[in-house]
């Protein structure tokens, strides 16, 4: 087994257990917005990155600081449970950890995460239509999050899971670009005696 598997293995334990306690307690929406704010700014700060696993930190220090930084801002469960993790040593898969929880969450909640994202804002009817063909493509619910990118031009991109559909206009002219790209190569190529 590959520590990334191992990882992930505990990772899930993590998720599971922190899930059914955010469960207990009604806050399981919470805390999953918490963990996937957490793991954003994880991936966004670098010093916090090494804050969370560096293990040239103590583990009673780090604790201090956790409840400073996030106590009052998050929620108890949250904060307690990356104590918990902390003590445990195993705040460095905090990301993963949180992967695994939105995930658990999803699943019994019969829902699937999908990030919609357009050159310009869309309408409600268009919200409902999108809503719909995804409700048809997953067998799920999807809870959508929607976002603008005017650097699309137009068209969409969805990601669903781990997949991912780009429809949008920045794409195609990209796949055009390439393409000729490719072929003024061969041209040169051709023209110098280089291809038979």
């Amino acid at each position: 087994m590959s520590r990334t598997e191992k990882d992930s293995g505990v990772a899930q334990v993590y998720a599971e257990a922190l899930h059914q306690l955010a469960v207990a307690r009604g806050v399981a929406d919470d805390v999953r917005e918490e963990l996937r704010w957490l793991a954003g700014q994880i991936d966004e700060q670098p010093e916090l990155d090494r804050f969370v696993s560096s293990p040239l930190i103590d583990v009673g220090d780090r604790a201090e600081s956790l409840d400073t930084m996030f106590r009052g801002k998050l929620s108890d469960t949250t904060v307690d449970g990356l104590q918990v993790i902390n003590r445990k040593g195993r705040l460095a898969i905090l990301p993963a950890i949180a992967a695994a929880y939105a995930d658990r969450h999803r699943e019994l909640r019969g829902k699937v995460d999908v990030e919609v994202v357009t050159a310009t804002a869309v309408s409600d009817a268009t919200r409902g239509r999108i809503a719909e063909a995804l409700r048809e493509y997953t067998g799920s619910e999807p809870d959508l999050t929607l976002r603008v990118d005017p650097s699309l031009i137009g068209g969409i991109v969805l990601r669903v899971g781990d997949e991912k559909a780009d429809a949008s206009v920045k794409s195609k002219i990209e796949i055009v670009r390439r393409l000729l790209e490719d072929r003024a190569a061969r041209e040169i190529h051709k023209s110098h005696g280089l291809v038979a």
